[in-house]
């Protein structure tokens, strides 16, 4: 195949799209076959046709996942069960929407819950520190 190979972030999204739309190995195989023109593997897909494949997973009902990095200040949450992931983006996005700083959330969790870091909270915890954000930015409209 020609041009540039994929990425593993790449081969990792077609992975996730399999995944989630339940595809099994044989399905997944001839959607492999049908986009990379006879491929085996998604290694072996070029960026076009990877682009083909994923509009046709986007068809299927598949939605790309978001991989923005958290903001400045946002603790490293590489080694944190996915659950925690979700619930630290959540919190992320309300501190973005009131423009505060990642300490104002540390703050809360600490006042609610006494625990000093957010990715020591429990998904259900983060979840609720996300809520007291999105009141107080109803608070300043």
């Amino acid at each position: 195949m020609t041009g540039a190979p994929l990425t593993k972030r790449q081969i990792a999204l077609v992975h996730v799209a399999k995944a989630r739309l339940g595809l099994n190995e044989e399905d997944y195989r001839e959607l492999l076959a049908r986009f990379g023109q006879g491929a085996r593997s998604s290694k072996e897909l070029t960026q076009g046709q990877l682009e083909e494949l994923l509009q046709h997973f986007k068809k299927c009902g598949f939605e790309v996942p978001s991989f923005r990095p958290l903001s400045k200040g946002a603790p490293n949450i590489r080694r944190l069960p996915a659950a925690k992931h979700a619930g630290l983006a959540a919190v992320d996005r309300a501190l973005a929407n009131l423009n505060l700083p990642w300490v104002y959330a540390e703050g809360i969790a600490r006042q609610m819950f006494g625990i000093k870091k957010l990715q020591w909270l429990a998904p259900e915890q983060l979840q609720k520190v996300r809520l007291a954000l999105e009141y107080q930015l109803g608070r300043k409209k």
